[in-house]
This record gives structure tokens, C-alpha cells and sequence, in this order.
């Protein structure tokens, strides 16, 4: 259970005053949910005058914001909007302000959003149910980009993002090219790679429309609800559970911060880019098929003209560059907050290994990371000093050992699991990447080697970038 903070109790305070039936709860239980580095989610159940529970989500922001998101209240007023248009999402209660922070509120929606728990769920079921489940998803993201959402946000909704833009294509390498703009010292390859993806739409001649884009449709963000046991033994009881309402497995959409115009395909390609199957062999989110998710989409999307799948390694390569930037931009992130600091660092130096095949495509080759050396920190003790502490173990060691052990507590423990393994989790990944940054050449030997050619100095900061990230002690 998380600590009842006063931040948490003032802004249940201000929730009772826009929200009558909240007056003299009481608060049995507070859970901060894992993930999230953009946003923080508390789960609170809470006890109402009446004797009744209620089981609530209170969202916050947390730091300094990410460039391209939306507001607290924009984010509130769009999962209104989309709450009363039928599309799956948690069920919008109140919005309130304390202290400058302003905190959204919703229903709590009772299913799973883990990744790999929802491959190794989901992975050994028939192949009729994965089909359903998938066509729900192509008709859940088809409803949002319909031409009636489109609509409603241009003419009712349109100080949410203003006045929608007739070339989607444009409206999404806008956004592209925004988000870059905000980092700061981007490394070459990320600047090569955006040059690159912007020179080949600027070659599209299907021009398609502005749509509403929740531009994060991926696992991780998709609430399901997990089959029992008894219905994984048969592929029709699945089935029937999954066709027993409108949306059956598929419980919500969640996190619509980063929603914008854009070229409908960029969900698409989003949702089956390979840096969002979470290591799955299948198209769709590493688990499903993909012409169910089409037929289910073209069921919501009449417009949808099977040319447009042409385009779809274009907009997966797409993916892997918005993430990249998105990723850059929470590394740099990481020095203007303090919140989650270790976290955002980490993530910043996924970069160069999220890039990776757009910078390889546009190349027309494969680059390879750095060898390593054996790790060996350099020594900045004098030799007198060295000879006074021989008898303890050496940094190298002792950072080795200590990574070794979480490692060794996430698989064999039953008792790390949710928060807490994501937690250590990010402290093992910290204490390797901090041997990594010893065992790499110097930021000297660096610039010396890469005099020369523009794209060699592309290939070896790509290069040295992904030895750092995937540096095994």
C-alpha cells in the first residue's frame, strides 16, 4: 500500500467539492501503479459516506512535461469525448486543481496492461479467439479515426487541437519534426534518420485527411481481461466470451496525451512496429494476426483502401523514429526533474537501439556496435592510497555483483513482482550502463576516430551508443 501523502488527501478534498457523493470518504487504500514515467497513477479505493467503495484512478502529472502533450484538462475533456462516443475508455468523474497541480479522476477499469504478461497469457490460446481479438482492435482504432470523430472534434471540440488539417501525412511529420526540435543535443544519427523519413513522405502521393491519432496505441496502453483458466482448454468458449459484449477481452484505451491530428496510418504502424511487439513473433503487438485488425478497422473506417497498406513499413520505421525522439526528449527530461530521474535516464540511452533499423534502412547495411573491452574502471586513487585498500574488493566488482544479485531476485523470487520488480528492474539496468560507460572509449578517442566524413560520424555514434546499451557485464 502507498503512503497516504497530503497531496493525495487535499486532492480528494477538492474532489468532494465538485463531486458531492465523494464528501466524507474515507480512504482504504492507495496503490501507486507501476509504469507511467510521464504521468503518475494512484489507484484509490475509497469508502463513501453511504458505506459503498468506491475504486477510483487519480492521474497527475510528474515533472517537467514531454513536448507534444496534451494538457491535464485536454487529456480529461478528449476520454470525455471519446467515453460518450462508445470507444472503450476508463469512465472521466472529475478534474480538479490544488496547489498548481491538477489531477483527472476516473473509474477504475478492472484488467491487465502488462506487455509480457499479456504475451504469455494470451500466446498459447486458439487462433480463432487471437482473430477476434484483433478485428476489436482494428474496429476500436477505426471508430477513432472515423470521419464522425473527425468531424465532432473539428466543429464542436476544436479548441482541443485546433482546426484539422487536410493532409495527415503533413500533420504527422509536423509532429515529428516539433518533437525533434525539442531535443536538445540530439546525436547524429537521430538528425540522419529524421531527414531521411521526412525525404521519403515528401515522395507520397496518397494524400489522405487529418484524422484524430491516439498516437501511443500499443500494449501497455490497451487494458485487456485475461480468459480463465477453464476457457483456455477450448477455442469456442473464448470466443464467446470475446464476441459476449461490444468490445468482449478489449476493456480500454488508456493515456491519450500524445492524441493529434495526423495520417491515420501512423496508429497503424505504431501498433506493429517490431520496437512494440515486446519480442512477440506476430504483426499486431507481438501476439495477433494482422488482416483480422484490418477487416475490423475497414468495419469502422469505410475510407480504408488496401493501398494505403503498402505504406506500412514506411510508418513502422516511423514509429521506431517518434519513439526514438520521444525517448531523447525523457533523458534530457531527466535533468529538469525530480521525479523518476533514474528512470528517464535509462530510457534516454534506448535511443540509439530504438533508431537502429531506420538509421540501417536508409543506409542500406547493417552497423555494429563497439566491442567492448573487459570492463576495467579507471583508477584515480594514488598508488599509496591503492596499496592501503588492496584488501577491498575492486568498484568493478562490487558493481558487478550487485547487478548480478537483482537480476537474480527478479527470476527467482515470487515476492518481486509489480512496482517493485519494475523498480529493480531500473536499478539493475542503472548499475550496467554505469559499467558500460567505464568500459567504452573515451569521448577524446571518440572525436579523433570520427574526423572525416559526415556519415562515418553517423555509423560510429550510432555505434558506440548501441554498445553502451547493450553492454553485458
Amino acid at each position: 500500500m502507498t503512503e497516504v501523502d497530503e497531496s493525495i488527501t487535499f486532492l480528494l478534498s477538492q474532489l468532494a467539492n465538485v463531486r458531492p457523493s465523494f464528501r466524507n470518504a474515507s480512504i482504504a487504500k492507495v496503490q501507486q501503479l507501476s509504469g507511467g514515467a510521464i504521468n503518475r497513477n494512484d489507484r484509490l479505493q475509497l469508502q463513501l459516506d453511504d458505506g459503498s467503495l468506491s475504486d477510483l484512478v487519480m492521474r497527475r502529472g510528474r515533472g517537467s512535461p514531454v513536448p507534444g502533450t496534451l494538457r491535464r484538462e485536454q487529456e480529461f475533456q478528449l476520454v470525455q469525448l471519446m467515453f460518450h462516443a462508445g470507444v472503450p475508455v476508463p469512465e472521466p468523474v472529475a478534474m480538479v486543481e490544488a496547489d498548481q497541480t491538477l489531477a483527472s479522476f476516473f473509474h477504475w477499469c478492472e484488467g491487465i496492461t502488462d506487455p509480457r504478461l499479456i504475451l504469455k497469457s494470451f500466446g498459447s490460446l486458439p487462433e480463432q479467439p487471437l482473430e477476434d481479438l484483433s478485428g476489436q482492435l482494428g474496429k476500436v482504432l477505426g471508430a477513432i479515426h472515423s470521419e464522425k470523430m473527425a468531424s465532432c472534434l473539428n466543429n464542436e471540440h476544436a479548441p482541443l487541437f485546433g482546426e484539422r488539417p487536410f493532409n495527415g501525412i503533413s500533420a504527422s511529420i509536423q509532429t515529428l519534426q516539433e518533437g525533434f526540435n525539442q531535443v536538445q543535443s540530439p546525436p547524429s544519427y537521430l538528425k540522419f534518420a529524421l531527414e531521411r523519413i521526412c525525404e521519403e513522405a515528401s515522395r507520397f502521393t496518397n494524400k489522405r485527411p487529418a484524422v484524430l491519432c491516439h498516437n501511443d496505441f500499443r500494449l501497455g496502453n490497451l487494458m485487456l481481461s485475461l480468459p480463465s483458466v477453464s476457457e483456455v482448454k477450448g477455442a469456442e468458449p473464448i470466443a464467446n466470451q470475446i464476441r459476449s459484449s461490444s468490445h468482449g477481452l478489449f476493456k480500454a484505451v488508456l493515456d491519450w496525451e500524445f492524441a493529434n491530428w495526423g495520417d491515420p496510418m501512423s496508429d497503424l504502424g505504431w501498433l506493429t512496429a517490431p520496437c512494440w511487439r515486446f519480442g512477440g513473433p506476430h504483426p499486431v503487438a507481438g501476439f495477433l494476426p494482422l488482416e483480422p485488425l484490418l477487416v475490423g478497422y475497414r468495419s469502422s473506417m469505410p475510407s480504408f483502401d488496401e493501398a494505403w497498406i503498402t505504406e506500412l513499413s514506411f510508418w513502422q520505421r516511423f514509429a521506431h523514429l517518434r519513439w526514438a525522439i520521444i525517448a531523447s526528449q525523457q533523458g534530457e527530461r531527466a535533468l529538469s526533474t525530480k521525479d523518476e530521474t533514474l528512470e528517464l535516464m535509462i530510457t534516454g540511452l534506448m535511443t540509439a537501439s530504438i533508431v537502429q533499423p531506420v538509421v540501417e534502412h536508409y543506409l542500406g547495411r547493417a552497423i555494429e556496435s563497439f566491442p567492448t573491452p573487459r570492463y576495467r574502471p579507471v583508477s584515480h586513487i594514488r598508488p599509496d592510497k591503492a596499496r592501503a585498500l588492496a584488501h577491498l574488493p575492486e568498484f568493478n566488482t562490487l558493481l558487478r555483483e550487485a547487478w548480478r544479485l537483482l537480476r537474480q531476485e527478479v527470476a527467482q523470487s515470487d515476492q518481486v513482482t509489480g512496482r517493485l520488480k519494475y523498480q529493480v528492474l531500473v536499478i539493475a539496468n542503472a548499475l550496467r550502463l554505469a559499467m558500460a560507460s567505464q568500459a567504452l572509449p573515451s569521448e577524446e578517442v571518440r572525436q579523433k576516430v570520427s574526423e572525416g566524413e559526415e556519415l562515418s560520424r553517423i555509423e560510429l555514434e550510432l555505434a558506440h551508443d548501441l554498445a553502451l546499451w547493450s553492454f553485458q557485464p
